[in-house]
Protein backbone atom coordinates (compact mmCIF):
# COMPACT_ATOMS: atom_id res chain seq x y z
CA UNK A 1 0.00 0.00 0.00
CA UNK A 2 1.49 3.47 -0.49
CA UNK A 3 0.51 5.32 2.61
CA UNK A 4 2.37 2.39 4.25
CA UNK A 5 5.28 3.00 1.93
CA UNK A 6 4.84 7.22 2.56
CA UNK A 7 5.50 6.64 6.30
CA UNK A 8 7.92 4.21 5.95
CA UNK A 9 10.05 6.43 3.76
CA UNK A 10 9.47 9.00 6.54
CA UNK A 11 10.71 6.71 9.27
CA UNK A 12 14.05 6.39 7.11
CA UNK A 13 14.45 9.83 6.82
CA UNK A 14 15.01 9.68 10.56
CA UNK A 15 16.58 6.49 11.03
CA UNK A 16 19.26 7.78 8.22
CA UNK A 17 19.16 10.96 9.95
CA UNK A 18 18.37 12.70 6.86
CA UNK A 19 15.76 14.72 7.60
CA UNK A 20 17.86 18.02 8.03
CA UNK A 21 20.49 17.40 5.92
CA UNK A 22 18.01 16.12 2.77
CA UNK A 23 14.39 17.12 3.24
CA UNK A 24 14.96 20.22 5.23
CA UNK A 25 17.34 21.57 2.33
CA UNK A 26 14.78 20.19 0.06
CA UNK A 27 12.11 22.68 1.72
CA UNK A 28 14.05 25.55 2.07
CA UNK A 29 14.29 25.12 -1.88
CA UNK A 30 10.36 24.45 -2.28
CA UNK A 31 7.56 26.88 -3.11
CA UNK A 32 5.83 25.90 0.26
CA UNK A 33 8.88 27.92 1.99
CA UNK A 34 6.76 30.93 1.14
CA UNK A 35 3.85 30.04 2.96
CA UNK A 36 6.19 29.22 5.76
CA UNK A 37 7.86 32.91 5.85
CA UNK A 38 4.08 34.18 5.39
CA UNK A 39 3.03 33.14 8.68
CA UNK A 40 6.54 34.01 10.95
CA UNK A 41 8.11 36.67 11.54
CA UNK A 42 6.26 37.15 15.79
CA UNK A 43 9.44 36.08 17.29
CA UNK A 44 12.29 37.31 14.11
CA UNK A 45 11.27 33.91 12.76
CA UNK A 46 11.12 31.01 12.13
CA UNK A 47 12.07 32.61 8.70
CA UNK A 48 12.65 28.47 7.92
CA UNK A 49 16.39 28.95 7.61
CA UNK A 50 19.09 28.71 10.28
CA UNK A 51 21.14 31.89 11.19
CA UNK A 52 24.14 32.99 13.19
CA UNK A 53 24.58 35.08 15.88
CA UNK A 54 27.64 37.07 16.24
CA UNK A 55 27.59 39.39 19.23
CA UNK A 56 30.18 42.22 20.57
CA UNK A 57 29.76 42.80 24.15
CA UNK A 58 26.03 40.77 24.64
CA UNK A 59 24.91 43.19 21.04
CA UNK A 60 23.77 40.28 18.79
CA UNK A 61 23.69 40.68 15.00
CA UNK A 62 22.02 37.97 13.16
CA UNK A 63 23.18 36.16 9.90
CA UNK A 64 22.29 33.43 7.30
CA UNK A 65 24.28 30.00 8.13
CA UNK A 66 24.98 30.47 4.46
CA UNK A 67 26.97 33.51 4.84
CA UNK A 68 30.21 33.66 4.95
CA UNK A 69 30.82 37.28 6.27
CA UNK A 70 29.38 38.94 9.19
CA UNK A 71 29.99 42.53 11.05
CA UNK A 72 28.53 43.65 14.07
CA UNK A 73 27.09 47.11 15.30
CA UNK A 74 29.37 49.50 16.40
CA UNK A 75 30.01 49.43 20.39
CA UNK A 76 32.16 51.78 22.72
CA UNK A 77 35.31 50.38 24.78
CA UNK A 78 34.49 49.86 28.73
CA UNK A 79 36.33 51.16 31.40
CA UNK A 80 37.48 47.68 31.64
CA UNK A 81 39.28 48.01 28.10
CA UNK A 82 37.60 44.33 26.64
CA UNK A 83 35.30 43.09 24.18
CA UNK A 84 34.29 39.85 23.52
CA UNK A 85 33.29 38.66 19.95
CA UNK A 86 31.18 36.12 20.39
CA UNK A 87 29.67 33.66 17.08
CA UNK A 88 27.72 30.59 17.42
CA UNK A 89 25.00 28.81 15.06
CA UNK A 90 21.44 30.06 17.02
CA UNK A 91 20.24 26.44 18.30
CA UNK A 92 18.74 25.04 21.51
CA UNK A 93 22.08 23.10 21.49
CA UNK A 94 25.39 24.87 22.24
CA UNK A 95 27.04 25.26 19.17
CA UNK A 96 29.97 27.74 19.18
CA UNK A 97 31.92 27.87 15.87
CA UNK A 98 35.58 27.85 16.27
CA UNK A 99 38.54 28.65 14.34
CA UNK A 100 36.77 31.74 12.65
CA UNK A 101 38.82 35.16 12.29
CA UNK A 102 37.92 37.62 14.03
CA UNK A 103 38.90 41.07 12.99
CA UNK A 104 38.09 44.30 15.40
CA UNK A 105 38.15 47.63 13.59
CA UNK A 106 38.38 51.15 15.15
CA UNK A 107 35.22 53.15 14.14
CA UNK A 108 36.02 56.43 12.46
CA UNK A 109 33.93 58.77 11.76
CA UNK A 110 35.94 60.95 9.43
CA UNK A 111 38.26 58.60 7.97
CA UNK A 112 38.90 55.30 6.97
CA UNK A 113 38.44 52.62 9.79
CA UNK A 114 41.56 50.91 11.61
CA UNK A 115 42.03 46.92 11.93
CA UNK A 116 43.17 47.00 15.05
CA UNK A 117 43.90 43.43 15.64
CA UNK A 118 42.76 39.86 14.56
CA UNK A 119 42.23 36.44 16.48
CA UNK A 120 40.43 33.39 15.44
CA UNK A 121 37.32 32.39 17.66
CA UNK A 122 38.67 29.40 20.24
CA UNK A 123 36.35 26.12 20.78
CA UNK A 124 33.13 28.18 22.73
CA UNK A 125 33.55 30.79 19.46
CA UNK A 126 34.89 33.42 21.36
CA UNK A 127 37.38 36.24 20.49
CA UNK A 128 38.65 38.70 23.52
CA UNK A 129 40.45 41.64 22.62
CA UNK A 130 42.33 43.49 25.66
CA UNK A 131 44.23 46.74 26.09
CA UNK A 132 41.44 48.64 23.91
CA UNK A 133 41.35 52.39 24.34
CA UNK A 134 38.45 53.18 26.64
CA UNK A 135 34.96 55.14 25.24
CA UNK A 136 36.74 54.62 21.88
CA UNK A 137 33.98 52.74 19.15
CA UNK A 138 34.79 49.41 17.39
CA UNK A 139 33.06 46.89 15.38
CA UNK A 140 33.86 42.99 14.61
CA UNK A 141 33.84 41.15 11.65
CA UNK A 142 34.23 37.55 11.41
CA UNK A 143 35.06 35.47 8.16
CA UNK A 144 34.30 32.26 8.18
CA UNK A 145 37.07 30.65 5.69
CA UNK A 146 35.59 26.72 6.34
CA UNK A 147 31.85 28.09 5.96
CA UNK A 148 30.38 24.37 4.25
CA UNK A 149 32.76 22.07 7.08
CA UNK A 150 31.22 24.26 10.25
CA UNK A 151 27.54 24.02 8.49
CA UNK A 152 27.95 19.84 8.26
CA UNK A 153 28.89 20.21 11.78
CA UNK A 154 25.78 21.83 12.50
CA UNK A 155 23.31 19.49 11.11
CA UNK A 156 25.18 16.57 12.71
CA UNK A 157 24.60 18.10 16.22
CA UNK A 158 21.04 17.36 15.83
CA UNK A 159 21.94 13.56 14.35
CA UNK A 160 21.56 12.19 18.23
CA UNK A 161 18.39 13.71 18.12
CA UNK A 162 17.15 12.06 14.99
CA UNK A 163 18.28 8.51 16.83
CA UNK A 164 16.25 9.07 19.47
CA UNK A 165 13.20 10.06 17.78
CA UNK A 166 13.43 7.12 15.66
CA UNK A 167 13.43 4.88 18.16
CA UNK A 168 10.30 6.27 19.62
CA UNK A 169 8.66 6.63 15.98
CA UNK A 170 9.37 3.04 14.81
CA UNK A 171 8.07 1.74 18.23
CA UNK A 172 4.59 3.11 17.24
CA UNK A 173 4.57 2.22 13.88
CA UNK A 174 5.09 -1.30 14.79
CA UNK A 175 1.96 -1.66 17.04
CA UNK A 176 0.13 0.82 14.21
CA UNK A 177 0.98 -0.96 10.88
CA UNK A 178 -0.83 -3.89 11.08
CA UNK A 179 -4.30 -1.87 11.75
CA UNK A 180 -3.05 -0.13 8.54
CA UNK A 181 -2.53 -2.87 6.36
CA UNK A 182 -6.17 -4.80 6.92
CA UNK A 183 -8.26 -1.09 7.49
CA UNK A 184 -9.24 1.47 5.02
CA UNK A 185 -7.97 0.92 1.59
CA UNK A 186 -9.37 4.07 -0.34
CA UNK A 187 -6.64 5.64 -2.14
CA UNK A 188 -8.49 9.06 -2.48
CA UNK A 189 -9.54 9.21 0.45
CA UNK A 190 -5.48 8.70 2.17
CA UNK A 191 -4.89 11.48 -0.82
CA UNK A 192 -7.04 13.86 0.59
CA UNK A 193 -6.16 13.13 3.98
CA UNK A 194 -2.23 13.83 3.09
CA UNK A 195 -2.85 17.02 1.24
CA UNK A 196 -4.81 17.85 4.43
CA UNK A 197 -2.17 17.05 7.05
CA UNK A 198 0.59 18.81 4.38
CA UNK A 199 -1.97 22.49 4.13
CA UNK A 200 -2.54 21.80 7.97
CA UNK A 201 1.02 21.78 8.57
CA UNK A 202 1.89 25.02 6.74
CA UNK A 203 -0.16 26.86 9.24
CA UNK A 204 1.62 25.73 12.35
CA UNK A 205 4.22 28.08 12.69
CA UNK A 206 0.93 30.57 13.31
CA UNK A 207 1.24 29.21 17.20
CA UNK A 208 4.49 29.75 17.89
CA UNK A 209 3.94 33.65 19.32
CA UNK A 210 0.94 32.01 21.38
CA UNK A 211 2.96 28.89 22.63
CA UNK A 212 5.97 31.66 23.62
CA UNK A 213 3.93 34.07 25.14
CA UNK A 214 2.68 31.24 27.33
CA UNK A 215 6.33 30.73 28.64
CA UNK A 216 6.86 33.96 28.83
CA UNK A 217 3.58 35.93 29.82
CA UNK A 218 1.91 32.99 31.82
CA UNK A 219 -0.36 34.58 33.69
CA UNK A 220 -2.10 36.66 30.84
CA UNK A 221 -1.63 34.21 28.15
CA UNK A 222 -2.51 30.79 30.14
CA UNK A 223 -5.79 32.50 31.70
CA UNK A 224 -6.58 33.11 27.76
CA UNK A 225 -6.01 29.29 26.97
CA UNK A 226 -7.76 28.10 30.21
CA UNK A 227 -10.86 30.22 29.38
CA UNK A 228 -10.70 29.16 26.02
CA UNK A 229 -10.77 25.33 26.69
CA UNK A 230 -12.96 25.79 29.05
CA UNK A 231 -15.84 26.64 26.33
CA UNK A 232 -15.31 22.71 25.38
CA UNK A 233 -15.49 21.11 28.89
CA UNK A 234 -19.63 20.36 28.60
CA UNK A 235 -17.81 17.98 25.43
CA UNK A 236 -14.60 17.16 27.07
CA UNK A 237 -14.98 17.29 30.72
CA UNK A 238 -12.74 19.46 33.11
CA UNK A 239 -9.41 20.59 32.79
CA UNK A 240 -7.53 20.74 36.28
CA UNK A 241 -6.38 24.67 36.70
CA UNK A 242 -2.17 24.89 37.22
CA UNK A 243 -0.46 27.38 37.91
CA UNK A 244 1.91 28.02 34.99
CA UNK A 245 4.06 30.69 36.39
CA UNK A 246 4.72 28.78 39.83
CA UNK A 247 5.45 25.42 37.85
CA UNK A 248 8.39 27.45 35.56
CA UNK A 249 9.59 29.28 38.14
CA UNK A 250 10.46 25.88 39.95
CA UNK A 251 12.10 24.50 36.75
CA UNK A 252 13.46 27.53 35.52
CA UNK A 253 16.50 25.51 33.52
CA UNK A 254 13.79 24.13 31.67
CA UNK A 255 12.06 27.08 30.91
CA UNK A 256 15.41 28.53 29.34
CA UNK A 257 15.36 25.49 27.24
CA UNK A 258 11.89 26.14 26.00
CA UNK A 259 12.53 29.87 25.04
CA UNK A 260 15.51 28.62 22.83
CA UNK A 261 13.59 25.75 21.26
CA UNK A 262 11.47 28.86 19.73
CA UNK A 263 14.13 30.23 18.34
CA UNK A 264 15.47 26.78 16.79
CA UNK A 265 14.21 26.13 13.34
CA UNK A 266 15.77 23.11 13.13
CA UNK A 267 14.63 21.37 16.47
CA UNK A 268 10.70 22.68 16.02
CA UNK A 269 11.53 20.74 12.18
CA UNK A 270 12.16 18.05 13.59
CA UNK A 271 9.58 18.16 16.71
CA UNK A 272 6.63 19.35 14.01
CA UNK A 273 7.58 16.43 11.83
CA UNK A 274 7.59 13.71 14.67
CA UNK A 275 4.29 15.11 15.41
CA UNK A 276 3.04 14.90 11.73
CA UNK A 277 4.59 11.16 11.60
CA UNK A 278 2.68 10.16 14.93
CA UNK A 279 -0.63 11.78 13.22
CA UNK A 280 0.29 9.80 9.52
CA UNK A 281 0.58 6.41 11.49
CA UNK A 282 -2.03 6.48 13.73
CA UNK A 283 -5.35 4.04 12.77
CA UNK A 284 -8.01 6.51 12.17
CA UNK A 285 -10.36 3.72 11.00
CA UNK A 286 -13.53 4.96 10.51
CA UNK A 287 -13.02 8.55 12.10
CA UNK A 288 -10.83 9.02 8.56
CA UNK A 289 -13.54 10.08 6.43
CA UNK A 290 -14.84 12.83 8.65
CA UNK A 291 -11.45 13.93 9.73
CA UNK A 292 -10.66 14.35 5.71
CA UNK A 293 -13.79 16.05 5.56
CA UNK A 294 -12.66 19.05 7.35
CA UNK A 295 -9.62 19.63 5.46
CA UNK A 296 -6.80 21.04 6.26
CA UNK A 297 -7.61 24.21 8.41
CA UNK A 298 -9.10 21.87 11.09
CA UNK A 299 -6.05 19.21 10.57
CA UNK A 300 -3.73 22.56 11.08
CA UNK A 301 -5.56 23.15 14.29
CA UNK A 302 -5.37 19.57 15.46
CA UNK A 303 -1.57 19.56 14.50
CA UNK A 304 -1.09 23.01 16.63
CA UNK A 305 -3.02 21.48 19.35
CA UNK A 306 -0.50 18.73 19.84
CA UNK A 307 2.54 20.09 18.97
CA UNK A 308 2.16 23.22 21.12
CA UNK A 309 0.41 20.77 23.83
CA UNK A 310 2.78 18.28 24.00
CA UNK A 311 5.57 21.09 24.12
CA UNK A 312 3.81 22.73 26.90
CA UNK A 313 2.50 19.48 29.12
CA UNK A 314 6.65 19.86 29.89
CA UNK A 315 5.48 22.43 32.22
CA UNK A 316 2.67 20.48 33.51
CA UNK A 317 0.43 17.74 31.62
CA UNK A 318 -2.93 19.59 32.63
CA UNK A 319 -1.07 22.86 30.99
CA UNK A 320 -1.08 20.86 27.48
CA UNK A 321 -4.26 19.14 27.57
CA UNK A 322 -5.72 22.96 28.14
CA UNK A 323 -3.68 24.07 25.02
CA UNK A 324 -5.37 21.61 22.82
CA UNK A 325 -8.82 21.94 23.84
CA UNK A 326 -7.84 25.48 23.29
CA UNK A 327 -7.02 24.83 19.61
CA UNK A 328 -10.14 22.31 19.10
CA UNK A 329 -12.39 25.34 19.81
CA UNK A 330 -12.99 25.98 16.10
CA UNK A 331 -13.34 22.49 15.32
CA UNK A 332 -15.98 21.90 17.75
CA UNK A 333 -18.32 24.98 16.51
CA UNK A 334 -18.34 22.61 13.05
CA UNK A 335 -18.40 19.34 14.30
CA UNK A 336 -18.99 19.20 18.06
CA UNK A 337 -19.42 15.09 17.69
CA UNK A 338 -16.00 14.47 16.08
CA UNK A 339 -14.25 16.68 18.86
CA UNK A 340 -16.30 14.34 21.18
CA UNK A 341 -15.29 11.47 19.28
CA UNK A 342 -11.63 12.19 19.20
CA UNK A 343 -10.51 13.62 22.44
CA UNK A 344 -9.55 10.29 24.07
CA UNK A 345 -7.71 9.47 20.91
CA UNK A 346 -5.86 12.66 20.82
CA UNK A 347 -5.06 12.18 24.38
CA UNK A 348 -3.34 8.90 23.95
CA UNK A 349 -1.33 10.58 21.00
CA UNK A 350 -0.50 13.47 23.18
CA UNK A 351 0.67 11.30 26.18
CA UNK A 352 3.14 9.54 23.00
CA UNK A 353 3.95 13.11 21.48
CA UNK A 354 4.99 14.29 25.33
CA UNK A 355 7.38 11.36 26.12
CA UNK A 356 9.20 12.32 22.69
CA UNK A 357 9.56 15.35 23.44
CA UNK A 358 10.41 14.80 26.89
CA UNK A 359 13.26 12.66 25.72
CA UNK A 360 13.95 15.04 22.59
CA UNK A 361 14.44 17.86 25.94
CA UNK A 362 16.66 15.56 28.48
CA UNK A 363 18.41 14.84 25.38
CA UNK A 364 19.24 18.10 24.58
CA UNK A 365 20.36 19.09 28.20
CA UNK A 366 22.60 15.85 28.13
CA UNK A 367 24.18 16.81 24.63
CA UNK A 368 24.69 20.49 26.15
CA UNK A 369 26.51 19.13 28.99
CA UNK A 370 28.63 17.02 27.22
CA UNK A 371 29.78 19.95 24.88
CA UNK A 372 30.27 21.50 27.74
CA UNK A 373 32.26 19.17 29.08
CA UNK A 374 34.60 18.78 26.08
CA UNK A 375 35.13 22.63 25.14
CA UNK A 376 36.38 23.14 28.79
CA UNK A 377 38.65 19.90 28.39
CA UNK A 378 39.90 21.10 25.41
CA UNK A 379 40.51 24.56 26.46
CA UNK A 380 42.55 23.10 29.76
CA UNK A 381 44.58 21.40 27.26
CA UNK A 382 45.34 24.32 25.34
CA UNK A 383 46.09 26.37 28.28
CA UNK A 384 47.97 23.35 30.08
CA UNK A 385 50.07 23.02 26.64
CA UNK A 386 51.08 26.78 26.61
CA UNK A 387 49.79 27.00 22.82
CA UNK A 388 47.36 29.57 23.10
CA UNK A 389 45.88 31.32 25.69
CA UNK A 390 41.94 30.94 25.83
CA UNK A 391 40.25 33.24 28.53
CA UNK A 392 36.93 32.74 29.44
CA UNK A 393 35.39 36.53 29.68
CA UNK A 394 32.20 37.10 31.17
CA UNK A 395 31.45 40.48 29.71
CA UNK A 396 29.68 42.07 32.88
CA UNK A 397 26.11 44.28 32.09
CA UNK A 398 22.86 44.54 33.47
CA UNK A 399 19.72 42.25 31.86
CA UNK A 400 16.07 42.76 31.75
CA UNK A 401 14.01 40.40 30.62
CA UNK A 402 10.22 41.69 29.60
CA UNK A 403 9.51 42.49 26.50
CA UNK A 404 8.41 45.71 24.93
CA UNK A 405 4.82 46.08 25.46
CA UNK A 406 2.22 48.65 23.91
CA UNK A 407 -0.03 51.38 25.46
CA UNK A 408 -2.41 48.89 26.19
CA UNK A 409 0.22 46.65 28.38
CA UNK A 410 0.02 43.67 25.63
CA UNK A 411 3.32 41.89 24.84
CA UNK A 412 4.53 43.05 21.47
CA UNK A 413 7.74 42.60 19.06
CA UNK A 414 8.56 45.27 16.78
CA UNK A 415 6.33 46.32 13.82
CA UNK A 416 8.66 43.83 11.19
CA UNK A 417 8.15 40.88 13.57
CA UNK A 418 4.47 41.17 13.50
CA UNK A 419 3.02 38.77 11.62
CA UNK A 420 0.35 40.81 9.66
CA UNK A 421 -3.15 39.88 7.66
CA UNK A 422 -3.21 40.58 4.27
CA UNK A 423 -4.97 43.89 5.98
CA UNK A 424 -2.49 45.70 8.31
CA UNK A 425 -3.56 44.02 10.97
CA UNK A 426 -1.01 42.48 14.01
CA UNK A 427 -1.81 38.63 14.05
CA UNK A 428 -0.29 39.14 17.68
CA UNK A 429 -1.95 41.79 19.26
CA UNK A 430 -4.96 42.18 17.01
CA UNK A 431 -4.44 46.00 16.79
CA UNK A 432 -3.82 48.12 13.30
CA UNK A 433 0.00 48.62 12.65
CA UNK A 434 0.00 50.85 9.78
CA UNK A 435 3.46 51.58 8.57
CA UNK A 436 4.56 54.19 5.93
CA UNK A 437 7.77 54.99 3.99
CA UNK A 438 8.11 58.93 3.81
CA UNK A 439 11.58 59.70 2.65
CA UNK A 440 15.20 58.19 2.58
CA UNK A 441 18.51 59.83 2.75
CA UNK A 442 20.62 58.15 1.00
CA UNK A 443 24.33 56.75 1.89
CA UNK A 444 26.12 53.97 2.42
CA UNK A 445 23.62 53.35 5.48
CA UNK A 446 20.40 54.47 4.16
CA UNK A 447 18.38 56.04 6.65
CA UNK A 448 14.21 55.93 6.18
CA UNK A 449 12.09 58.09 8.05
CA UNK A 450 8.98 56.60 8.33
CA UNK A 451 5.27 57.41 9.92
CA UNK A 452 3.23 54.76 11.72
CA UNK A 453 -0.55 54.25 13.28
CA UNK A 454 -0.75 52.14 15.17
CA UNK A 455 -4.60 51.17 17.35
CA UNK A 456 -2.97 50.59 20.91
CA UNK A 457 -1.57 54.65 20.70
CA UNK A 458 -5.09 56.11 19.49
CA UNK A 459 -4.75 58.49 22.92
CA UNK A 460 -1.00 59.52 21.98
CA UNK A 461 -0.61 62.31 20.52
CA UNK A 462 2.15 63.42 17.79
CA UNK A 463 2.61 65.66 14.90
CA UNK A 464 0.83 63.83 12.72
CA UNK A 465 -2.31 63.44 15.03
CA UNK A 466 -3.28 60.49 17.78
CA UNK A 467 -2.19 57.20 17.26
CA UNK A 468 0.79 58.27 14.61
CA UNK A 469 4.44 58.18 15.75
CA UNK A 470 7.67 59.05 13.14
CA UNK A 471 11.17 57.99 13.09
CA UNK A 472 12.45 61.04 15.27
CA UNK A 473 9.85 60.54 18.12
CA UNK A 474 11.66 58.82 21.02
CA UNK A 475 10.51 59.43 24.81
CA UNK A 476 13.14 58.62 27.78
CA UNK A 477 12.62 58.67 31.07
CA UNK A 478 15.43 58.22 33.41
CA UNK A 479 14.75 56.96 36.59
CA UNK A 480 17.28 57.25 39.68
CA UNK A 481 14.82 55.72 41.89
CA UNK A 482 14.97 52.02 40.52
CA UNK A 483 17.76 52.44 38.45
CA UNK A 484 15.31 51.65 34.72
CA UNK A 485 15.36 54.00 31.80
CA UNK A 486 11.97 54.12 30.24
CA UNK A 487 12.16 53.92 26.23
CA UNK A 488 8.55 55.30 24.27
CA UNK A 489 10.50 54.10 20.71
CA UNK A 490 9.57 55.26 17.62
CA UNK A 491 6.74 52.64 17.00
CA UNK A 492 4.38 53.44 20.45
CA UNK A 493 6.07 50.26 21.99
CA UNK A 494 7.12 50.64 26.16
CA UNK A 495 10.43 49.24 26.97
CA UNK A 496 12.17 49.46 29.76
CA UNK A 497 15.82 49.21 30.67
CA UNK A 498 18.49 48.73 33.38
CA UNK A 499 20.17 51.88 33.62
CA UNK A 500 23.98 51.68 32.73
CA UNK A 501 26.56 53.28 35.11
CA UNK A 502 30.51 53.53 35.04
CA UNK A 503 30.60 50.51 36.83
CA UNK A 504 28.62 48.33 34.77
CA UNK A 505 28.49 50.02 31.14
CA UNK A 506 25.93 47.93 29.01
CA UNK A 507 22.85 47.02 29.72
CA UNK A 508 20.79 45.18 27.53
CA UNK A 509 17.02 43.94 27.46
CA UNK A 510 17.00 40.16 25.53
CA UNK A 511 13.18 39.81 25.23
CA UNK A 512 12.89 43.38 23.47
CA UNK A 513 15.68 42.97 21.54
CA UNK A 514 17.10 46.31 22.67
CA UNK A 515 20.42 47.84 24.39
CA UNK A 516 21.88 50.96 26.21
CA UNK A 517 25.23 51.87 27.04
CA UNK A 518 27.40 54.98 28.17
CA UNK A 519 28.40 57.26 25.17
CA UNK A 520 31.65 59.54 25.20
CA UNK A 521 30.49 62.53 26.86
CA UNK A 522 29.24 62.87 30.12
CA UNK A 523 25.04 61.77 30.54
CA UNK A 524 25.40 60.72 27.00
CA UNK A 525 23.58 57.34 26.12
CA UNK A 526 23.22 55.24 22.96
CA UNK A 527 20.51 53.24 21.92
CA UNK A 528 20.09 50.48 19.79
CA UNK A 529 17.13 48.19 18.87
CA UNK A 530 16.31 45.31 16.33
CA UNK A 531 13.82 48.30 14.43
CA UNK A 532 16.72 50.53 14.24
CA UNK A 533 17.61 48.31 11.34
CA UNK A 534 21.69 48.80 12.70
CA UNK A 535 21.24 52.50 13.63
CA UNK A 536 22.57 53.68 17.30
CA UNK A 537 20.85 56.42 18.58
CA UNK A 538 23.05 59.09 20.51
CA UNK A 539 20.84 60.34 23.65
CA UNK A 540 21.60 63.60 25.65
CA UNK A 541 19.87 62.98 29.78
CA UNK A 542 18.64 66.56 30.41
CA UNK A 543 18.33 67.88 33.82
CA UNK A 544 14.30 67.01 34.31
CA UNK A 545 14.93 62.99 33.72
CA UNK A 546 13.85 63.17 30.31
CA UNK A 547 16.31 62.55 26.81
CA UNK A 548 17.17 64.67 23.64
CA UNK A 549 18.15 62.54 20.97
CA UNK A 550 21.74 64.57 19.31
CA UNK A 551 21.97 62.32 16.70
CA UNK A 552 21.90 58.63 14.92
CA UNK A 553 25.29 56.64 13.61
CA UNK A 554 26.02 53.43 11.99
CA UNK A 555 29.97 53.04 11.21
CA UNK A 556 31.51 55.53 9.99
CA UNK A 557 28.11 57.41 8.66
CA UNK A 558 26.64 59.82 10.72
CA UNK A 559 23.15 62.07 11.05
CA UNK A 560 22.98 65.16 12.79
Amino acid sequence: MEYIESIERDLDLFKRKALLTEEYKKILEDWCVQAFNKTSGALGGPTFEMDRVLSINNNDKKASYEQKSIETTTITCPENRKIEVVLKHESILNLPIPDVLIKLIKYNSTWFNETVDEKKTDAEGRAVFTDLTVNESYFAEAIDNNLVENNKKLFKAYDELMSAMYTQLNASWQEYKPQWEKGIDVVELIKKFIKGLFDGFISVWDDIKLAYNVITDPVKYGKMIYDGAAKLYDIIGDIPNIDIQASLEQSKDFALHLAAFFSDESAIYLIANAVLLNIKMYPWGNILPELVSLGGNILGDILRGLIFGALLSLVAGPVGLAYMAYRLTSVAQKASGLVKKIWEILKTILKSLTNLVKDFFEKVAKLVHQMKNTLMTKLNKETRAGAKQNTHLEIEHKKETSSGSTHNDTASQSTKKCTKTGCPISMVTGEELLLLDDATLLGVYPFTFQRQYRTTAVEVSSVFGYGWSHSLQHHFTFNDKDETIKWVDHQNLIISLPMPDKAISLSANLMAKTAVWLGEQEQEYLFTSDSLNGWVMHVNRLADNSGKITGFSQKKQHLH
